[in-house]
């Protein structure tokens, strides 16, 4: 068997397949799906994380102060 997974912004895709004779690939949807967590929630618990430790400091201000970004 093979598994995929696949990270995106919102969610996170994983999918699942079983080698078939000749090449092929037999999808099992049983062990495939999709979970409401992304990149997003990463973002999200690098900022609270941020915050807690710097007493309330908004990263957006150091991100920009460091690289000069105006919308991240």
């Amino acid at each position: 068997m093979i598994g995929l997974i696949d990270i995106s912004f919102r969610t996170t895709n994983f999918d699942v397949v079983e080698m078939q004779p000749g090449g092929s690939f037999l999808p099992k949807a049983r062990l495939s799906g999709t979970a409401d967590e992304g990149v997003i929630n990463l973002h999200q618990d690098i900022r609270q994380a941020y915050k807690a430790e710097t007493g309330g400091a908004d990263l957006n201000e150091f991100l920009s102060a460091v690289f000069g970004a105006t919308n991240m």
